[in-house]
This record gives C-alpha cells, structure tokens and sequence, in this order.
C-alpha cells in the first residue's frame, strides 16, 4: 500500500429525485424519547467494499459507476425522503407560563443528503481485507467523522462516500442515529441497491415504496398507545441541560 493519502475529487448535497408536498402529518416526524437518548452520540457508520468488474470496457467505467449510484440513491431518497430533511424543533408557550419544545424532523425540507467521490490512491482490496486490526485509512472512508447527532439540525442526516481504491470501490455511509436505526439503515442500502440494479429504477419495489407514500413501513414511531399526546413536549431548561447545542436552535 502506498501512503494511501484520499483525494475528495467531488462533493454536493442530493436531493430526493421528486420533491413533493405530504400530509401535514407526513411534513414531520416527531421524535420520541427513544430516538432522543442518541442525541449526545455519534452516527451509525457502515461500509461495504466492492471489487472492480474484471470485464468489459474500462473507458469511462468508473464516471459511469458513480453516475450510476448518485442517480440511484436520489430515487432512493424520494422513498426514504426524511434522509434529505433535517432536524428541526417547536417552541411552545405553556398555559402556565413555562415553555416547551418539541424535536421533529422536518421532512418538507429537503435539503438533501451529502453524495461524496473520493479516491485513495495506492489503496486496493486487499489492504482493507487483510490486516489483523482496523487500517487507519479506512477511517478516511467515511464522511462526517466529525458529526454527532445533535448537528442534524444544520448538517445533512445522510451522507455517503464513494471511494475508488486501485482494484475496488468502498462505499461508506454515516446516518444521524436519532432518525434512523440500524435496520432502517440496512433496509434503506437494499432499496438503493435493488434500484441501481435494476434497469427501469424500481428494483422491483411497489408503487408505494417508490412514490413515498408508504412511510408508516419505515419510519412509524408507535411508541405511544395515545397518539394525542405526541409532540412530546420537553422542559426547556431539560433539553438545554441535555444538550447545549440546542441553544442554538431553540431561541426564545
């Protein structure tokens, strides 16, 4: 391996391909107080390597591949829309007096999630395969290293970084833990998967899952028997106890 030194070659945020106006309900999703334990935490970071295809026209392959997998992952994304949303918060006047606020993400946003292409050069396959502990470059894989989850109020939820090594591609993704776990993960990388793999971007899911209409599959949050008292509301000196970067966005 060579000094294995990553070179961004390009970077932009990604909008889901059909932005489209939800139900009121659908605009947001309120979080619980089980996706808000995660607030303080990092991310979830998952990585899958891929060797290159050892037939067919090398001319052009690579742009292809990657052209390939950022059009996918925007259709992708126009199921799984609230990857492109951000955090947001409510603020609530008390009848008593006190105020409250309320952490939802702000599905109607769009701002879109972050599609990175890198290249690490000198790195092949078998230099992230074959050592016994975890090689330190394969930590430049992964965008948004930095992130903790409370930065989803200004940062994208989503992010994915496509890194051509000598003989393979590395594709690393960092989710914000608060608005996804990981099996929402896993099922969102086997939706992009099937669409990129199929020839007419369905990848053989329903009409349902590829409009977005069948959120409830995904991202239910059915932690309360009595929906009418979602928000949750929080103390507001609790949630800036909690986490002081709410300050920022919760400005009274």
């Amino acid at each position: 391996m060579a000094d294995g030194q990553l070179r961004v070659l390009s970077t932009g945020l990604v909008q889901a391909a059909e932005q489209r106006r939800h139900t009121a309900e659908a605009e947001r999703i309120p979080l619980t107080p089980c996706d808000l334990r995660f607030i303080l935490l990092g991310p979830i970071q998952k990585g899958i390597l891929f060797r290159k295809p050892t037939t067919g026209p090398t001319d052009g392959r690579t742009t292809f591949i990657i052209q390939a997998l950022k059009s996918s992952f925007s259709r992708a994304l126009a199921s799984f829309y609230p990857f492109a949303g951000r955090l947001s918060v409510d603020k609530h006047a008390d009848a008593d007096g006190g105020r409250t606020a309320s952490v939802y993400i702000d599905c109607n946003n769009n701002a879109g999630a972050l599609f990175v292409h890198a290249a690490a050069d000198g790195v092949s396959v078998a230099d992230v395969l074959e050592p016994l502990y975890v090689p330190p470059v394969l930590w430049s894989f992964f965008p948004l290293n930095w992130m903790r989850n409370h930065h989803g109020f200004s940062e994208p939820l989503l992010a994915v970084q496509v890194t051509e090594l000598v003989d393979g591609f590395f594709i690393g993704c960092t989710i914000n833990h608060v608005v996804a776990d990981g099996a929402t993960f896993w099922r969102f990388m086997n939706f992009w998967s099937g669409i990129c793999r199929s020839g007419d971007g369905s990848g053989g899911y329903s009409a349902e899952m590829m409009n977005g209409s069948d959120k409830s599959q995904v991202f239910s949050r059915q932690w309360f028997l009595d929906e009418k008292h979602r928000p949750v509301r929080y103390m507001f000196n609790l949630l800036l106890g909690v986490n002081n970067a709410l300050k920022i966005a919760i400005a009274f």
